[in-house]
């Protein structure tokens, strides 16, 4: 099916589709093929690519390989090597929701590059979902003393929304 649609990003997005199933499915080294599939087709949107670095990783948490994988980025990236400290941050911000950590990771490789819209890129969204994770504290702490609050309810959903979360 996939080699029957007409465009390099429709069989990206089903190849990815095949990576979600077979990962659900405990398959992860024919998931990750999937993944590989899917980028291996040219280069893609900048969602769609995001999508496809984002699960491949996520894969690699669900087996238990992702510790490792980033104990290789940063060895890598302390050695200076500015893909690894991109993917780093990456997975900080995307896969370990670590906005924290993204933002200062972000922010190094901004500093660095002030020119480069991806560090840019990054370090914007990662400001944004740090702030979206003190608004979660915040409501969560008024909830904690008022259970009923409706508008910290509200507030808290929208944050864990903008988030990609739930209560």
């Amino acid at each position: 099916l996939g080699r029957l649609t007409r465009s390099g990003e429709e069989r990206a997005v089903l190849s990815l589709r095949r990576a979600e199933a077979l990962s659900r499915a405990g398959q992860p080294e024919s998931a990750l093929a999937a993944v590989d599939e899917a980028l291996a087709g040219g280069p893609l949107p900048a969602g769609l690519g995001r999508a496809a670095r984002q699960l491949r990783y996520q894969v690699l948490k669900s087996a238990g390989r992702l510790a490792a994988e980033i104990k290789d980025l940063e060895a890598k990236a302390a050695q200076g090597d500015r893909s690894s400290q991109a993917t780093r941050a990456f997975l900080a911000l995307e896969v370990e929701a670590d906005p924290a950590l993204a933002q200062k990771l972000y922010a190094a490789l901004a500093g660095a590059r002030p020119e480069d819209p991806e560090a840019a890129e990054g370090l914007a969204r990662a400001r944004k979902a740090q702030e979206l994770a003190e608004q979660v504290r915040r409501w969560r702490e008024v909830l904690g003393k008022d259970p009923e609050n409706q508008r910290a309810q509200e507030r808290l959903v929208a944050a864990l929304a903008g988030l990609g979360r739930s209560a």
